[in-house]
């Protein structure tokens, strides 16, 4: 599909690297940095495809490092720098101020499996991964563009699913990233989360998660967590819902709100008949042989 001319002018300033559409402002030896970034065994990633829960999962683990207590707690964007994200006050990759950091360091990124680090791809560090139901995904991925000056945006869902099902938008393709990381699901030093389960247990995940990180809390703390990680207050949490951010020349949520619903299944308000059929079967070819399934209908959830 053809793109408009705002969006071909940001293409031509975005960066594509091996398949995928990272920031622009980035050159080449930055992109090549990824490979050689030296990891340490106290870091700890919180990798995912955009809007698949992964700033759900940042909170849950900022607070875990704080000790479960919410007063301690900075804001998920300052204590997770974003890994391949351009720093324009340095003129480099942010990853270069995140080398220097102490330990341990939290860090977000976007990248699929193949782009991470040699030194995690090898065993070094933790990643916990979280993903989602492509269908919501990609209506959440649509909202937030609209709402995200530095993406691509787009004149309707249509055209948007169009191209987000075809891989032509920014972070690349959802099944690429997603698919990288469940093939390495076993792997100690990765923790592999789906959205879904979140919703329909987040106590349990947050278990999970705490047991990965070797973080030992009592039953009440770690329910401390899960309050303060449900949907609604974390919508009104200004160290989460970036609100500090708005108005600021990156996100304009007089379009759309960074924290819109939280649900499982609100693709059925966006999806005609033929682009579930079209996405299904995408779906099914995908995944064909590899284990991986998405639960697609709405759940009941006690996290919102």
């Amino acid at each position: 599909m053809a793109l408009s001319a705002e969006n071909k002018h940001k293409l031509l300033h975005d960066k594509w690297f091996k398949g995928v559409m990272l920031a622009n402002g980035l050159r080449q030896e930055h992109l090549e940095g990824f490979e050689t970034f030296a990891v340490r065994d106290d870091d700890v990633f919180v990798a995912s495809y955009p809007k698949t829960g992964s700033s759900w999962v940042r909170q849950i683990v900022s607070l875990l490092y704080c000790d479960a207590d919410p007063e301690q707690d900075i804001s998920t964007y300052a204590r997770f720098p974003f890994f391949e994200m351009y720093n324009p006050q340095t003129q480099g990759p942010v990853y270069r101020t995140i080398e220097t950091a102490p330990s341990p360091r939290l860090i977000k990124t976007h990248l699929p499996y193949d782009l991470m680090p040699k030194d995690v791809r090898e065993g070094k560090g933790k990643v916990v991964y979280v993903t989602r139901n492509p269908h919501d995904t990609a209506v959440s991925f649509f909202h937030f563009s609209q709402g995200n000056i530095t993406l691509l945006t787009w004149d309707t869902f249509d055209e948007f699913l169009n191209n987000f099902l075809d891989g032509s938008v920014s972070c690349g393709d959802f099944y690429r990233n997603v698919l990288g990381f469940w093939k390495h699901k076993d792997d100690a030093n990765i923790l592999f989360l789906k959205y879904e389960d979140m919703q329909k247990d987040l106590y349990k995940v947050v278990v999970n998660i705490a047991d990965f990180l070797g973080k030992k809390f009592p039953a009440e703390s770690l329910q401390r967590v899960v309050d303060h990680c449900c949907f609604s207050v974390m919508r009104d949490n200004p160290k989460v819902n970036y609100e500090p951010f708005a108005g600021k020349g990156i996100l304009d949520f007089s379009k759309s709100k960074f924290m819109r619903k939280g649900i499982v299944g609100d693709w059925k308000n966006y999806f005609s008949v033929q682009q579930k059929e079209t996405a299904d079967q995408l779906y099914r070819q995908k995944t064909l042989g590899t284990g991986l399934n998405f639960d697609f209908e709405p759940c009941e959830s006690a996290n919102l």
